[in-house]
């Protein structure tokens, strides 16, 4: 998640199987995608930062509109 972020391309979500989503028990998988599908091309993320202090990682970053 956060090479796809980092890049750019949360598109690529849309590749990821099924299965491998459910065995990570990843709780934020679902609203990714819904934000790759409001925001399509049409706005740019920047990588803000990922931190996993305890069991569970927390990633951050910032959209805007693309010019």
């Amino acid at each position: 998640m956060v090479e796809l972020v980092k890049s750019d391309t949360l598109g690529e979500l849309l590749r990821f199987d099924k299965a491998f989503v459910a065995e990570a028990k990843a709780d934020s998988f679902w609203q990714m995608l819904m934000l790759h599908g409001a925001i399509a091309d049409r706005w740019q993320g920047e990588f803000l930062s990922y931190e996993a202090p305890t069991y569970f990682g927390m990633l951050c970053a910032a959209y805007s509109p693309r010019n």
